[in-house]
């Protein structure tokens, strides 16, 4: 564990220096590692430093040009913080009140703007989004694969797709990637992990993505930019290159359902068919389908038939609403729960849960990113030297406003 001591002086057991994010919520985070830089912000891993909670910290890569703090209003919310401020709305007044459905997105746990200076010859003010995030141990389903958990993937999943109010939210980037995957102490005992959606920086209500098909597609050949990607504060003109899968006019985005068939093909793909080299070796005749696969295989056809009707649907009113998932949510539970009597006890099942396990125990032992220090006694110049590479480090590898301290 770790606490600050007295001024910027922090206790992580390691003599250097730690980089720390001061949040406008009131709370303090130490920097872990860098996770991953998407296409519209950096993903850093970070502890709460009264907590102690490993929380995932994201910096929006747009930084819009102000004049000064108080147009920070101003400035239009990140799109990802906008589409789940909405769909949490959706929760506590459902168009259709589902008791037993679960919300099963990501955990929004605080956002902020701030007023930034850039570095370089010519320092601007800028506006800085950053949000704070629940942090999925596990991994995403992309990395996770078999029969029960394709079944309990799509449970969670579908479950909060279909009532989404007057009209629905497309996530338009739905792929296994952005399905994330969580362990906690009960998941560890059992086995069954949890499953969130993620990641929603492209997401857009129907009405949105259908003025958006449509601005794409204009007789002047203008491109107006998707709401997960909008132009710059600054910017005079709102037009650019479209969202990829951006619809004909219209139509409605469908990436959604077919990016899903895409990542449950892939389940199957690798839990039900036999793995062969095309290369080396004759295809494979495939086994006796065991009662899971012909499950997933179901549930497949099914999702596929609601695809299909939605494409009806939309060619007849692009302003329809899309088909329920009701009855695909009830084959997924029923999947989940035949693959479960059927693996659970099994050797692979027991290796499944031990994995989950050791992810569980793997996040309670992340640490803080300490930046070494020379020894007790050095010169005072080869100390300052230190300080200013630590400086360095943060300043190319560390986004956010992050304050230096010292570690002990």
């Amino acid at each position: 564990m770790f606490t600050f001591l007295q001024g910027n002086v922090v206790r992580t057991g390691q003599s250097g220096h730690a980089y720390v994010f001061d949040a406008m919520s009131g709370e303090t985070y130490i920097f872990n590692r860098p996770m991953i830089k998407g296409a519209q912000s950096q993903v850093q891993l970070v502890t709460n430093i009264r907590t102690h909670e490993v929380v995932v910290q994201k910096v929006s890569k747009r930084k819009p040009t102000i004049k000064d703090g108080y147009d920070l209003a101003k400035v239009p919310e990140d799109n990802e913080v906008r589409i789940l401020d909405h769909l949490n709305a959706l929760v506590l007044n459902p168009v259709y009140d589902l008791p037993s459905v679960t919300p099963r997105w990501s955990t929004c746990i605080s956002h902020e703007k701030i007023a930034v200076e850039s570095r370089g010859r010519r320092p601007k003010i800028q506006c800085l989004q950053i949000s704070y995030w629940k942090f999925c141990n596990a991994n995403s389903v992309a990395s996770v694969f078999s029969n029960w958990c394709a079944g309990h993937m799509a449970n969670d999943m579908e479950g909060r797709l279909f009532p989404a109010g007057s009209e629905a939210v497309y996530h338009c980037d739905l792929h296994m990637g952005n399905i994330f995957v969580h362990y906690d102490e009960q998941s560890a005992k059992d086995g069954l992990p949890d499953f969130y959606i993620g990641d929603f920086g492209w997401a857009c209500t129907a009405s949105e993505s259908l003025a958006h098909s449509e601005a794409s597609h204009d007789d002047r050949g203008r491109k107006y930019l998707h709401p997960g990607y909008s132009p710059p504060f600054t910017s005079s003109s709102p037009f650019r290159e479209p969202t990829p899968g951006a619809a004909r006019p219209g139509e409605r985005r469908r990436w959604d359902v077919d990016r899903l068939i895409g990542g449950v093909w892939q389940l199957e793909r690798h839990t039900v068919l036999p793995w062969t080299n095309a290369w080396t070796m004759k295809p494979a005749s495939p086994p006796p389908p065991s009662k899971q696969a012909e499950g997933l295989q179901r549930l497949m056809r099914m999702i596929k038939f609601v695809d299909a009707q939605d494409e009806t649907m939309a060619a007849r009113n692009p302003r329809s609403r899309p088909p329920s998932l009701v009855e695909v949510v009830r084959e997924a539970r029923k999947l989940e729960a035949s693959a479960l009597r059927a693996e659970r006890g099994t050797i692979d099942f027991e290796m499944f849960s031990k994995w989950g396990q050791t992810k569980l125990a793997q996040s309670k032992e992340e640490a803080p990113f300490v930046f070494p220090s020379e020894n007790r006694g050095a010169p005072f110049q080869i100390q300052e030297l230190r300080v200013a590479r630590a400086e360095n480090y943060g300043n190319t590898n560390i986004e956010g406003p992050w304050t230096l301290v010292n570690s002990e």
